[in-house]
């Protein structure tokens, strides 16, 4: 296992030890078979979100590592010159700073988890991630989701004699709400559709020329065609092969891309994978199906 460490400051400014951050996810690694693995920590100052996320279902390439968008991106450092030919990659990004632990959070799956040091949040969120690798690379964990990766995380700090507790909260159900809004004609808007050129034209100059020329009767009917198509997309299979109609970086325009799963029913958008392996949530209004 490589392990990258970034910060913009000197950790022990902040009474963070590196030697002791790569000891501890070394001894979390122990039993699991992490040739192939390669884990970035960022460490920030003052970020209001703390987290990580594991790329393990495809092999990743140098070209990968240095995220160019996205919350990873402001905390990214430079390409290592011993990064492996290939790998899979876990990111994870906390707060070096050892005065704000015993800590308390409320992850987004609705679990409650404790944590005594910098060192036990460590431990735990590396944990969590190792099992989603643990699942995609090694086939270990089969169908076994957040929920569980929260389980086995608990469990597998807790004996290797870290200090962190959790547990899952019950949330109150929200009522159902009657009907679902439709979303605006800037939500569902290809410029494709309308024969525009997007290399002279930006994309909100296109949009407010089509919401000048068209009438709200027109502009109904075409927000209906694009759910309607949404539709489509949603009751596709993971896998199906999907055309890029309108990329307004001019990347991936008319370039075929692989569905990964849809998003909330009421999302316009849909996870796709590229074809340089990179996975967006890519707006359903900007795919065609192969």
């Amino acid at each position: 296992m490589k392990i990258y460490i970034y910060s913009k400051f000197t950790v022990k400014d902040f009474k963070i030890s590196e030697r002791r951050i790569r000891r501890t996810l070394e001894h979390i690694a122990q039993g699991t078979e992490t040739t192939d693995l390669v884990a970035a920590l960022y460490l920030s100052t003052k970020s209001i979100w703390t987290g990580g996320a594991a790329y393990a279902n495809h092999w990743l390439y140098p070209k990968h590592f240095v995220p160019i968008r996205g919350k990873w991106a402001r905390h990214a450092g430079p390409l290592p010159d011993d990064i492996p030919e290939r790998y899979k990659l876990i990111r994870m990004l906390l707060v070096a700073d050892s005065s704000r632990y015993p800590r308390r959070e409320m992850d987004r799956y609705h679990w409650q988890h404790t944590y005594e040091t910098f060192y036990d949040h460590l431990a735990h969120l590396f944990a969590h991630e190792l099992h989603h690798f643990r699942r995609y690379h090694l086939g270990l964990h089969p169908r076994e989701g957040e929920n569980s990766a929260n389980k086995w995380a608990l469990a597998h700090v807790q004996k290797s004699g870290y200090q962190v507790t959790s547990r899952k909260i019950k949330m109150s159900k929200k009522k159902k709400r009657v009907g679902r809004q439709k979303p605006s004609l800037s939500k569902v808007f290809n410029p494709v559709d309308f024969g525009f050129d997007l290399a002279p034209t930006p994309l909100n100059t296109a949009l407010a020329k089509i919401t000048l020329s068209l009438s709200p009767k027109k502009q109904q009917k075409y927000i209906n065609e694009k759910l309607a198509h949404f539709e489509k997309l949603h009751s596709l299979s993971p896998g199906s092969q999907l055309l890029i109609t309108f990329d307004p970086s001019h990347i991936y325009a008319q370039q075929t891309a692989t569905l990964v799963r849809p998003m909330r029913r009421n999302s316009v958008r849909i996870v796709i994978r590229t074809q340089d392996g990179k996975e967006w949530r890519w707006p359903m209004a900007w795919l065609e199906r192969v």
